[in-house]
């Protein structure tokens, strides 16, 4: 009975000691999660200044998540995220679907930008993400025998707030801008998904709000466009207010020479 309590409070000792181990690298193993799940999503570069999760209460933070922008276009990032806190269910880490309670996600930032050829970034890193949630099986069983994490995540409640959009046109000198709606959403990867699925979810749940963001500040003028033709465009815009102006003054002179007349 002594060496099987012995034997226990061995194991005990292992067990506990392994925990520690895996929550005092949890903070760098989600850092990593999110930089590899992020850039396979959108086919960019994204890195993390830090990641804090406390154990006891399951509360965390993410800083500095930055979004690198595409080959073809200036700035060096297409999205900052700015804080994020994350509420994760402790007693789900060492499960294989890890749940998180609440993402909120305050005062991202989005450089929309459009080439000199009239393609947007933002579009562009849509698509890449539709491509990655469309893959097959196959695929994505390929890609676990590569080493991706088999650990599912699902998350209750995902919230966005307070976003900016500035938008960048060749023609133009300075930055149109856009305020983003604020995103809700409920049960993501329900039942448990692969990070890389929640990443893109994440990822095209920021992205759908943008465009029509973008659009209230007239932006598709300029998709599709070379900067020649936007710019025959703006001319064309420049002209015609210029021409309703000079109409306008021409009938408010008319109006004055007819009192002069007496007319």
């Amino acid at each position: 009975m002594k060496k099987i309590l012995i034997v226990l409070g061995i194991l005990a000792v292992i067990v506990i000691g392994g925990l520690i181990l895996l929550f005092s690298s949890l903070d760098r193993i989600v850092a990593a999660g999110i930089e590899r799940f992020g850039s396979m999503a959108t086919q960019t570069e994204v890195k993390v200044s830090s990641v804090t999760l406390k154990l006891k209460s399951g509360e965390g933070s993410v800083k500095g998540l930055h979004i690198g922008n595409l080959s073809g276009f200036t700035s060096s990032d297409a999205f900052t995220l700015g804080d994020i806190s994350i509420k994760i269910d402790p007693s789900t880490v060492t499960k294989d679907v890890v749940v998180i309670d609440r993402i909120f996600i305050s005062k991202p930032h989005v450089i929309y930008e459009i080439n000199d050829s009239g393609q947007s970034n933002i579009n562009v890193i849509k698509e890449n993400i539709k491509q990655l949630q469309g893959k097959s099986a196959p695929e994505a069983a390929r890609e676990e025998e590569k080493g991706m994490s088999a650990v599912k995540l699902l998350i209750r409640q995902l919230e966005i707030e307070g976003g900016q959009i500035d938008v960048y046109v060749p023609v133009r000198p300075e930055p149109m801008t856009a305020k983003m709606p604020p995103v809700k959403l409920s049960n993501l990867g329900s039942g448990g998904e692969p990070p890389g699925e929640i990443a893109a979810r994440i990822l095209s749940a920021l992205v759908k709000n943008v465009g029509p963001a973008v659009a209230q500040v007239g932006v598709e003028q300029y998709l599709g466009k070379s900067v020649e033709e936007m710019k025959g465009r703006m001319q064309k815009q420049i002209d015609e207010k210029a021409g309703e102006a000079v109409e306008g003054l021409s009938k408010e002179a008319g109006k004055a020479l007819n009192k002069f007349l007496g007319k």
